[in-house]
């Protein structure tokens, strides 16, 4: 199963793809990098198309983002 169709089943209302960069052996041609920087922004677009509903969210390197707890998000039922 792809990470796009687990979103899914998953039905996050956010998501960040992590994995942009974690096997990049330093001897691959600079072209290879150029090509991995895209792959993100191709997980987004098709995300958007299985599952518009959640926001993806593609960061640059050192960058960061603040998910907030959605409203009622952990409650329990109570009696």
């Amino acid at each position: 199963m792809s990470a796009s169709k687990a979103l899914q089943l998953l039905r996050p209302a956010a998501c960040v793809p992590v994995h942009r960069g974690t096997i990049n052996p330093p001897w691959l041609p600079p072209a290879f990098d150029a090509k991995w920087s895209e792959w993100p922004h191709a997980f987004a677009r098709y995300a958007a198309h299985l599952a518009p509903q959640v926001d993806v969210r593609v960061l640059q390197p050192g960058e960061t983002t603040v998910f907030m707890r959605a409203e009622g998000a952990g409650e329990t039922a109570r009696e």
